[in-house]
């Protein structure tokens, strides 16, 4: 299909560093950058819906510019890309960051959630290096389980609505900062 960038498109291909995407492209399948030599700056087009699971993984991409259009990144999709770093922020529709998304990279900005998302898998920002700026957990997201584990904040991190926070959600985080815990939380696991 011309919407879809394949299965393993360009995995393993050490001389890619850079890609333009078609317009069309709707969706980038399975691992289809992983262990590429991609590099730079990742503009994805506006038509993009879906990532899915390792399609940037282990990449040199230096920092990733999402579009509106965008729902979900699935499990491990810009994990261990050790070269992106710099404020992340993701578009109003995404709904879903899947398990390790983004573990092992190395922001040193602000994270900036949607408030539609509905889900964060586990580990999804773990090990993510140093965010700045105030954090604030959108209203449907109840459940945290891994999350950030790792991870530095400098500033206020707003749980909101959170009723469960899992084990290893924020095990060993550093906090120069505001850790707000909502009145509706009932349960925090080891």
């Amino acid at each position: 299909m011309d919407d879809i960038i394949p299965y393993h498109a360009f995995r393993n291909k050490k001389t890619l560093y850079h890609f333009a995407f078609p317009e069309s492209i709707k969706e980038i399948s399975e691992a289809a950058f992983l262990d590429s030599s991609l590099s730079g700056a990742l503009v994805l087009p506006d038509n993009v819906r879906r990532i899915h699971n390792y399609a940037f993984q282990s990449t040199n991409i230096t920092s990733v510019t999402f579009p509106s259009t965008l729902e979900r990144i699935d499990e491990w999709v810009f994990s261990y890309c050790t070269s992106l770093s710099g404020t992340l922020l993701l578009p109003e529709s995404l709904t879903y960051i899947g398990w390790a998304s983004f573990i092992d990279c190395s922001f040193t900005g602000n994270l900036v959630l949607p408030e539609n998302l509905e889900y964060i898998g586990e580990a999804g920002f773990g090990n993510c290096g140093n965010f700045s700026g105030d954090l604030k957990i959108p209203d449907k997201i109840t459940r945290l389980n891994g999350t950030f584990g790792g991870s530095t904040f400098n500033g206020r991190l707003d749980l909101n609505n959170v009723v469960y926070i899992g084990s290893s959600t924020f095990e060993n985080c550093r906090f120069k900062g505001d850790l707000v815990l909502p009145e509706e939380l009932t349960s925090i696991d080891n």
